[in-house]
């Protein structure tokens, strides 16, 4: 299984980050406690069963996380697309995806 971050532009004011080979509901689950452990947002909250989704709040940025069983896990930034708020939420999804991937390595 290949375990990588990927990203695509919805739109001009849409920016989702998926997290390729983290494709279940527990790995949402690892997502969220990697948001509270390592980016510390000012606020976050998740709900659902089989389809999760949640949100957290940092730098004045929100950011959307959902799971489906069609697509996986995806961080999905909505907010003002300037160049440095689209890097700031990427290398929290990076952050995100080099953790999930040590914790598979660690296995």
């Amino acid at each position: 299984m290949e375990y990588k971050l990927t990203e695509s532009g919805k739109t001009s004011t849409e920016k989702t980050f998926y997290f390729v080979g983290f494709d279940d509901w527990e790995d949402f689950v690892k997502i969220m406690k990697l948001v509270e452990e390592k980016i510390k947002p000012n606020e976050s909250n998740y709900k659902g069963i089989t389809d999760m989704n949640g949100y957290f709040k940092k730098d004045g940025i929100t950011v959307e996380v959902e799971y489906s069983s069609m697509v996986g896990n995806c961080m999905i930034f909505k907010g003002t697309q300037t160049d440095a708020n689209i890097e700031k939420v990427r290398l929290w999804a990076i952050t995100i995806i080099e953790n999930l991937k040590g914790s598979r390595n660690a296995i």
